[in-house]
């Protein structure tokens, strides 16, 4: 049963803004109820939230508590306000939180781009050939009986077609807008999924699981968790299936005492490089900054492969309209340049 959690970004504001209170040595008592207010104004779904996590710091439940009674955070946030409280060190948990929920607010933007661009071209490409053939190859017609001339079989058919179009308009424009939709959600749902259908996208997600997983251990242990700790903690995130599966792969190998860095490296989540990074930090002791930098590295990583794929994807979505508009200006001027030849 998926749980109703707050969005990534609402997580990342909320928990900002719980560091900054905490920086400055605000009472929770008094600015919470403030930000309860400012929420209220904005109509988003933090302020029923911060209401309540308001109301049960006053009741006397400890942070970590009051933000589980709300159930609207994963478990693995929970855990680590509760483990801040131990330690004394909750403000530098809350920022640390942020970084984390702020990497999977960037991440999910480039998702979107790199699905919703092609989409947009793809559209406009189907716009400008449908007022080609709705609107500009029934001009020809009309030359061509004139001159009492036969247009080839390519350009009858575009001209039955956008006769047809031209006579349902607005089915027509249903039918497309359903069809656009139709198309959106099936990616979204894609998206959603554990597992997805499309090869780019699947890979993608895996880079971003792998880039999560690697942050998210990085912050246990920056607080003080050991690495077979924190990868307890994290197996509480939700992953794509791939991801999810190394993870469960590697508790495994650290249950029969291999170490986090062995078992990271059976999985084949991380490539080669970062699996050689991770035993070196695992046998110096620097594994949470290893895993830091094994995080950004993926990020980068994944960024410039989503900017390469929309840097392919334009031009050849270019191209085809160029070619196939082409196509259909010839199939129409050629016969009809022939015939104005032989008439002169």
């Amino acid at each position: 049963m998926k749980r109703n959690y707050l969005e990534a970004e609402y997580i990342s504001f909320l928990c900002s803004q719980m560091e900054l209170i905490l920086r400055a040595g605000i009472a929770t008592s008094e600015a919470l109820p403030l930000l309860a207010e400012d929420e209220q104004e904005g109509k988003t779904p933090l302020a029923e939230v911060v209401e309540m996590i308001s109301k049960k710091l006053g009741e006397g439940y400890t942070m970590s508590e009051a933000f589980q009674a709300t159930e609207r955070f994963p478990r693995h946030v929970t855990d680590m306000i509760k483990l801040g409280e131990e330690t004394g060190y909750l403000e530098k948990i809350f920022g640390q939180l942020t970084k984390y929920y702020d990497r999977g607010v960037r991440i999910r933007a480039q998702f979107k781009r790199a699905v919703t661009y092609p989409l947009m071209i793809g559209f406009m490409m189907l716009c400008v050939i449908g007022i080609l053939i709705v609107k500009v190859m029934p001009m020809f017609k009309s030359v061509y009986d004139q001159v009492g001339g036969n247009m080839s079989g390519f350009a009858r058919a575009f001209l039955d077609i956008g006769v047809f179009l031209g006579n349902h308009i607005l089915g027509t424009i249903v039918i497309s807008l359903l069809l656009l939709i139709a198309v959106s959600i099936g990616i979204y749902a894609d998206l959603k999924r554990g597992v997805s259908h499309i090869p780019f996208i699947r890979r993608m997600r895996r880079k971003s699981g792998a880039a999560r997983f690697a942050a998210a251990i990085s912050m246990g242990i920056s607080s003080g968790l050991d690495a077979d700790d924190s990868i307890n903690l994290v197996s509480d995130i939700e992953f794509d299936n791939d991801t999810f599966n190394c993870i469960e792969k590697a508790k495994d190998s650290i249950s029969r005492g291999d170490s986090f860095a062995d078992a990271m490296t059976q999985t084949g989540l991380f490539p080669a490089l970062y699996c050689r990074m991770l035993n070196m930090g695992y046998r110096s002791g620097n594994i949470d900054s290893v895993m830091q930098e094994i995080a950004e590295r993926m990020d980068e990583a994944l960024s410039e492969e989503i900017d390469s794929i929309l840097g392919r994807v334009e031009p050849a979505l270019v191209m085809g309209l160029s070619v196939l508009t082409g196509l259909i200006l010839m199939s129409v001027m050629l016969p009809l340049m022939n015939i104005m030849a032989t008439i002169g």
